[in-house]
């Protein structure tokens, strides 16, 4: 089993009545012991977008491949009504992959860690909630060090933390 942590978002409809049942959904494929983060409201980065993601980040352990995984968040992303027609769209469900295990894994469908983790302040933020010890594959260092040496570009990225999960 490989430790695995995913970035929950959804900037469209219910936000966090998505980002709940995403939680939901995991936590039921998940092997304990499954963490979240706190629920964020976040800045849209690299987006076309006036409205704010709540962003969640979950970890547990996981059984199968990452292939695997990656197939069940985009399950879960389609029966909470995701669809793809471009990059950037809202989107009432996305699920990402950013770390499994110690595994680099980089397909046409999948990289991992996934590349953005160290331009999200979202990402380091919850990923450092979850465990700042984890060491991030790739880049000889941890969370806690990459929270320490977070950009000024990155840091200046919105979030305000919502109460609930």
């Amino acid at each position: 089993m490989e430790l695995v942590v995913l970035s929950l978002g959804s900037n469209r409809g219910d936000r966090r009545t998505h980002i709940q049942e995403m939680v939901r959904r995991l936590s039921a494929i998940l092997e304990p012991p499954v963490k979240q983060s706190r629920l964020m409201a976040t800045e849209p980065v690299g987006v076309v977008s006036p409205d704010w993601f709540l962003n969640v980040l979950v970890s547990g352990m996981w059984k199968g491949t990452a292939q695997e995984l990656l197939a069940s968040c985009q399950s879960i992303e389609q029966e909470l009504g995701r669809v793809r027609l471009k990059q950037g769209d809202p989107r009432t469900a996305d699920i990402d992959i950013l770390l499994f295990g110690s595994q680099m894994i980089q397909t046409p469908e999948l990289v991992v860690p996934h590349p953005e983790i160290v331009n999200r302040r979202f990402c380091l933020t919850g990923l450092a909630q979850i465990d700042a010890s984890i060491a991030v594959p790739g880049l000889n260092t941890t969370v806690q060090q990459l929270v320490e040496e977070m950009p000024e570009l990155v840091r200046r990225q919105g979030i305000r933390f919502m109460s609930g999960k």
